[in-house]
């Protein structure tokens, strides 16, 4: 996966907050994929435009 940071240092947490079902829903995707959950949405935040103020 590229991601736009050069130095590639995840030093920013974000908190969401989901249900049990939903939360239930992106371990299975996640397995699925052979990936961790912050790994899965890590992919799809990588599929959306760079921000205009980067």
């Amino acid at each position: 996966m590229t991601t736009h940071n050069s130095k590639n240092i995840k030093d920013k947490k974000l908190i969401v907050r989901v249900t049990d079902f939903e939360k239930r829903q992106l371990k299975q995707e996640a397995d699925k994929r052979g990936m961790t959950p912050s790994e899965l949405i890590r992919s799809f935040i990588a599929r959306l435009p760079v921000p205009q103020d980067y």
